[in-house]
């Protein structure tokens, strides 16, 4: 217990779900869902605005599958203007 700095119970529940389940992973849980503007997201846009700057919110919405919001969000963020 001291050595590890884990308690007594808290041993005993790794090995109960040990042997109950096989493993001491933890299950998926739910949550707060990824963000649709990831990096690659904000690169891919950044690349298709400098080939064709006259590409619109809503173009870009449509052909990377997100809202029009979120869309104006990651253009903003990227430091370029909307149209």
């Amino acid at each position: 217990m001291k050595i590890t700095g884990v308690s007594r119970r808290g041993v005993q529940g790794v090995l109960k779900k040990n042997r109950e389940e096989g493993c001491v992973d933890t299950k998926e849980r739910s949550g707060r869902p990824v963000s649709k503007a990831t990096q690659e997201v904000k690169d891919r846009i950044r690349k298709k605005v400098a080939r064709n700057p006259k590409w619109t919110i809503a173009q870009l919405a449509r052909d990377e599958n997100m809202s029009r919001k979120t869309m104006s969000k990651v253009v903003a963020s990227l430091g370029l203007k909307s149209k």
